[in-house]
């Protein structure tokens, strides 16, 4: 994956897969992902060859307890937020890729990528809309008058 695409997806993560990403490289957020996805991970402070966090490799595991050593990570059960997916989708489409090429890279089904392509985001101040305001909107003090 170029550096521009690796940005891209890094940005929709969530914040706990981010730091992992940051500290550990993209390949172990993966695999804490797709080993540990949907648990909450007691990661300890020192590496034992037993520990179940080694399920995603020794050379992973090790880096880990290194920097999240005596401390829990909510792993959740995939990589990308709702709005990060979406996000993430919009700019590969608008960089020119198909749907099964999309749904590899993010780790989804076609249909998952087909239907966020199509489906209109709302607009205003909700949680998952950063402040947009449709501009043909009108103001409801506008309205009142």
């Amino acid at each position: 994956m170029s550096d521009g695409r690796y940005t891209l997806v890094k940005s929709g993560m969530y914040k706990t897969l981010r730091e992992v990403t940051e500290y550990c490289g993209m390949d172990a957020a993966t695999e804490l992902v797709r080993v540990f996805g949907g648990t909450r991970l007691w990661i300890p402070l020192r590496w034992t060859p037993e520990h179940a966090l080694n399920r995603i490799g020794e050379k992973h595991a090790r880096r880990l307890i290194d920097v999240f050593g005596n401390s829990s990570l909510d792993v959740p059960r995939r990589l990308l937020t709702t709005d990060g997916l979406a996000t993430v989708i919009d700019q590969l489409t608008a960089e020119g890729y198909e749907q099964s090429v999309i749904a590899r890279l993010v780790g989804c089904s076609q249909r998952t990528v087909s239907r966020l392509q199509c489906a209109p985001r709302p607009l205003g101040k909700g949680k998952h809309n950063r402040g947009k305001v449709d501009p043909r909107q009108i103001d409801i003090e506008d309205l009142l008058k």
